[in-house]
């Protein structure tokens, strides 16, 4: 990201950040469209995993006898997970990174830096 080179700042950042505005600039008045539509992934290509042990049991969620019937469709919430171990060539800190869908629109995502690196 451009705030990671503030501290060393080279002529070649400078012209990143004036591109970043001029494309700002001329989608001022854009939108944003989500698509409600679920994603068809492959799922044979991730890895599966055995999460059967746990500490608490067979944890149940009660549903209130008072609670409505479900209406409409149904969502699907994925979230994926990556990092990269000292990634920055310069500090050599790591990053870490989610991001969470709601069917195919991406609806949170967080990306960090480490603190330090030893």
């Amino acid at each position: 990201t451009m705030a990671s080179m503030m501290a060393i700042l080279r002529e070649g950042h400078l012209k990143a950040v004036f591109q970043m505005f001029a494309f700002l600039k001329m989608r001022h008045n854009a939108v944003m469209v989500f698509d409600p539509n679920e994603p068809e992934l492959d799922e044979t290509q991730f890895l599966r995993e055995d999460w059967s042990a746990t500490p608490y049991g067979t944890c149940t969620d009660d549903v209130p006898p008072n609670s409505p019937d479900p209406r409409g469709v149904g969502f699907i919430m994925r979230a994926f997970v990556d990092f990269d171990h000292a990634g920055d060539l310069i500090t050599r800190r790591s990053r870490t990174g989610f991001m969470v869908f709601l069917n195919s629109a991406l609806i949170y995502w967080y990306s960090k830096k480490q603190g330090s690196s030893e």
